[in-house]
């Protein structure tokens, strides 16, 4: 895992080891992600999470949708902070994809050499 490690740091990725699982802190207004490795398959896997902010920006867009009826402003910030949630989630998808690369070498190389 420390070749992976000094791997991600070599594309500018900021990477903490947090017990079995490496932290990805990815630029701007992305979500951070995770690596962890499937040691049955010898595959690493990465996390996103991003079905938590999926479903709490989908419940804020409900929530603004319904408050939207009242004549008062609070339901356009409420919408605002869901549309908020989902352009992070597309950020954290498009800056992953350096990961997704570095991963996908990492995850064909060990299966090339199991072979």
């Amino acid at each position: 895992m420390d070749e992976l490690i000094r791997d991600l740091q070599l594309h500018n990725l900021r990477v903490e080891r947090k017990k079995t699982k490496l932290l990805i802190r990815l630029n701007g207004l992305a979500n951070p992600i995770y690596i962890s490795k499937d040691i049955p398959t010898n595959t690493y896997m990465l996390n996103t999470y991003d079905w938590i902010s999926v479903l709490s920006s989908s419940a804020l867009m409900f929530g603004g949708i319904v408050s939207s009826q009242s004549e008062s402003l609070s339901g356009a910030l409420i919408v605002a902070m869901a549309m908020f949630g989902y352009i992070s989630v597309i950020l954290t998808e498009l800056k992953s994809k350096a990961v997704r690369d570095v991963l996908y070498k990492y995850n064909h190389q060990g299966a090339s050499q199991s072979d």
